[in-house]
């Protein structure tokens, strides 16, 4: 504890706060072209199969489906992080170790993940 009553500000803590930011824009990201891509189905089955816009809506569900798998674990993840929560460290090192497939952006940011929370520091700051 500083002399103010607020607690010290530990390096690691600013490395946490990145992974953490790092995870939230990644999975937001991730989610913006899923609302494009259903939008553009609906318009795409309109517009050239003459349809109503409801038929694909299987596919649709897939789609979204598929990318919210990937992205919403990483945003919940990324969210507990920030807010410092212990069970967030455990979600981020598994979407960590899946994203290091996605080359190059996914593996830079995973090595760096996995780096930062791998830290015996990490795991204190994280379990106080």
């Amino acid at each position: 504890m500083t002399v103010h009553g607020t607690a010290e500000k530990r390096p690691i803590d600013t490395h946490i706060t990145i992974v953490g930011a790092l995870h939230v824009a990644i999975g937001l990201l991730a989610l913006i072209p899923l609302a494009f891509a259903v939008y553009a189905l609906v318009a795409l089955e309109v517009m050239l199969l003459g349809g109503d816009g409801l038929s694909g809506t299987a596919l649709r569900i897939a789609l979204l489906g598929l990318i919210a798998v990937f992205a919403v674990p990483g945003l919940i993840g990324g969210l507990g992080l920030l807010m410092k929560k212990p069970w967030a460290r455990v979600l981020v090192l598994v979407v960590s170790f899946l994203g290091l497939l996605h080359i190059p952006i996914g593996t830079a940011i995973g090595g760096y993940s996995i780096w930062v929370l791998f830290r015996t520091d990490a795991r204190e700051a994280l379990s106080d």
